[in-house]
């Protein structure tokens, strides 16, 4: 029998293939990209554009139920985008959006040991305490 899952993991599966599937140019990078990855660029100062179209989006920044929404923006907001211009560069050579996954991933990693070492260092103490206790007994 199927597992049922329940709206809001059906919303962020949708929210997850939306972020992944859909195609989007990055200002300054050479090819097609996903939105997730879009989004990360935005909020670093680059802009987005529709694949294959070419329009300029802007990512809405507000959270809503079914993930990432974005809607398109007057061209004039943004310059024209050339997919085959020269003097783009492949986005692994900037690798920004990898690097923060890396250093996301790294602080969970600190934090993780830091909370772990702090609780060794409570049952010490308590272990402590309470053979101090019988000591005195």
């Amino acid at each position: 029998m199927p597992k049922k899952i329940s709206n809001k993991e059906a919303e962020a599966k949708a929210a997850h293939d939306k972020a992944h599937k859909q195609r989007v140019f990055i200002s300054d990078f050479l090819g097609q990209h996903s939105l997730q990855m879009g989004v990360a660029y935005f909020y670093r100062g680059h802009y987005i554009y529709v694949y294959p179209g070419g329009h300029p989006i802007e990512i809405v920044p507000f959270s809503i139920k079914k993930g990432i929404n974005f809607t398109g923006c007057v061209r004039d907001a943004a310059p024209v985008f050339y997919p085959n211009a020269s003097g783009l560069i492949p986005e692994p050579t900037v690798a920004a959006f990898y690097q923060s996954k890396v250093s996301l991933y790294r602080d969970r990693v600190d934090q993780d040991e830091s909370i772990a070492r702090e609780y060794e260092e409570a049952v010490e103490d308590d272990d402590m305490e309470v053979g101090v206790g019988r000591a005195n007994s």
